[in-house]
């Protein structure tokens, strides 16, 4: 969940800044899960802050504690 409220703030961070219709994050596949999961709303929010959809993809190579939002 750490890295999670890292990517939020993060994408606080960059929303002005953030051209096209979405967003790619590519996280650890556990993350990926996670922000997929129908039990918590992080997806909708980062979508929120962003204002644009987002697209999650697991990337096994990248550390847990690690993320690319482009």
């Amino acid at each position: 969940q750490t890295i999670i409220g890292e990517i939020l703030q993060e994408a606080h961070r960059i929303a002005g800044d953030v051209e096209g219709k979405e967003v790619v994050l590519r996280v650890h596949p556990d993350v990926a899960r996670e922000l997929k999961s129908t039990s918590n709303t992080y997806l909708e929010e980062l979508e929120e802050i962003l204002k644009r959809s987002v697209l999650v993809t697991g990337d096994a190579l990248l550390h847990q504690e690690k993320f690319d939002l482009a």
